[in-house]
């Protein structure tokens, strides 16, 4: 019986995590490879290819494109967010909130004194790195889409495309702003109830105390 709870356990705190690489990495990888795609190809151009490569691919097993989609994604998450995060790196004149150790010892604090509060800090700190690579990936797309524009690859809506990217990237910034906001809320809150809490737990010890004396 031992074994079968440790097993849960683990499994059980496996799940946020699995969570994680969904909403930060598969949501946004997923979205940014159609996106990539139109704004290399132009909506006309990946349409047909799309409707080629679907047709010679019949053979192939839906769990096996699946899997392809699901790695392909994950990984061009992971490159894309990876110079994100350099450059914040680099860049610590603005002091974002990452680059605080004391913001990094509470979201890690209030995780493991309140499982509840935990997933859903861990939740908005993956919607954050979803803000994150879909930001990069749409610049990306925006650029892309400008330079097949000016060398004259097509020019199958390809302004249109960029001006698309370029208003999905603010978007995507402004979400960024949202859910760190709510997040830093969520931090501090769950902090003030914690102390409370511990402040509560000290008061009976201290009157047990004086009345033994």
């Amino acid at each position: 019986m031992s074994e079968e709870r440790a097993a849960v356990k683990q499994g059980v705190g496996l799940i946020p995590q699995v969570y994680f690489d969904i909403i930060a990495r598969v949501v946004p990888g997923t979205i940014l490879i159609g996106s990539i795609c139109l704004a290399a190809l132009g909506p006309a151009d990946s349409w047909s290819r799309l409707q080629d490569w679907l047709g010679k691919s019949s053979g192939v097993s839906v769990s096996a494109l699946a899997a392809l989609i699901l790695l392909a994604s994950y990984t061009l998450a992971i490159l894309l967010w990876c110079p994100w995060f350099s450059f914040m790196k680099w860049f610590q004149g603005e002091k974002f909130w990452y680059c605080k150790e004391d913001f990094v010892r509470d979201y890690e604090t209030v995780k493991h004194r309140s499982r509840t509060a935990g997933s859903r800090l861990t939740k908005l700190k993956a919607q954050i790195h979803m803000a994150e690579t879909l930001l990069v990936g749409f610049a990306l797309c925006c650029f892309v889409g400008l330079l097949g524009y000016c060398c004259g690859w097509s020019n199958d809506h390809r302004l249109l495309v960029s001006g698309l990217s370029a208003l999905a990237a603010l978007l995507a910034y402004c979400a960024r702003r949202y859910f760190i906001f709510h997040m830093m809320t969520s931090i501090d809150n769950n902090l003030d109830l914690l102390k409370e809490d511990e402040k509560r737990s000290r008061r009976p010890k201290s009157r047990t105390n004086k009345t033994k004396k």
